[in-house]
């Protein structure tokens, strides 16, 4: 069992979770963002930082109870907020709590469909475990699945940096349909 000081220090505070949740966030944008990341039913999905838990309801019910979330975030604090929002979902069943780093899962190679970012990738930067996350993440995905970013407004040497980290990770960008976040993209898993 890995221990929560091993982890890097969140730069957002588990108390202040609430923000991230409604009435502060549209609740349609977890919905619209699961659709968004083809999420299909039956998947094995990865949530990077899942705070609240604000998304993974919605990744939850995208799954369907043959499938399965796991939800990372490296504040214990936050997964326990996570699951007593999910009591709220009735395939909640589905979603298993991940205390780790994103540099470092724990997760079997080639194992996840899915991978689902959303507002998370700023923090990781901060921690300065960008080229680590990026390796880690293809690492975990099975080829030809896709991870989903979605951003807040950052600086701009701040987002190339991010992007460059995923690219040269071995992953390939595409512009989503649709734009929910400032910054959205889907990357697919390069094959080689």
């Amino acid at each position: 069992m890995i221990e929560e000081k091993e982890l890097p220090k969140s730069p957002f505070p588990s108390w202040a979770s609430f923000a991230l949740l409604p009435p502060f966030r549209d609740k349609s944008l977890a919905k619209k963002a699961a659709k968004l990341a083809e999420i299909k039913e039956g998947s094995t999905i990865l949530e990077i930082g899942c705070g609240p838990g604000f998304f993974t309801g919605e990744l939850a019910n995208a799954v369907g109870m043959e499938g399965k979330v796991i939800s990372q975030d490296i504040q214990e604090k936050m997964l326990k907020k996570m699951k007593r929002r999910m009591k709220k979902y009735p395939s909640s069943s589905n979603v298993e709590p991940l205390l780790a780093n994103s540099s470092k899962t724990g997760i079997s190679s080639e194992s996840i469909d899915n991978i689902f970012t959303v507002n998370v990738f700023e923090e990781i930067f901060k921690e300065s475990q960008l080229e680590e996350t990026a390796i880690e993440l293809k690492r975990v995905l099975k080829n030809n699945g896709s991870l989903f970013f979605g951003e807040h407004k950052v600086s701009e040497r701040m987002i190339n940096a991010i992007f460059e980290a995923i690219t040269a990770a071995g992953f390939e960008r595409i512009e989503p349909s649709e734009k929910l976040f400032y910054h959205s993209a889907i990357f697919k898993k390069s094959p080689f």
